[in-house]
């Protein structure tokens, strides 16, 4: 029989596992702020773990995106 795993927030296996990463309010304040523009250059340089510039990549789809970390 199989049992029922309870993880608590984002704990899942494939949280674990590096697949996707929970993204809290306070990272994406700052984005809606700057209000970024396509074919805008944007250098984020504190981007670690980039959930920021991966939010900022999302909104201007950009194709390419570079973390420079702090």
């Amino acid at each position: 029989m199989d049992t029922l795993n309870i993880y608590s927030s984002g704990a899942t296996p494939e949280y674990l596992a590096g697949h996707y990463m929970l993204q809290g309010a306070s990272s994406m304040l700052p984005v809606m702020a700057l209000a970024p523009q396509e074919n805008e250059r944007i250098l984020d340089m504190c981007a670690a773990p980039g959930g920021k510039t991966t939010y900022i990549g999302k909104i201007i789809l950009i194709t390419h995106i570079t973390n420079n970390y702090c």
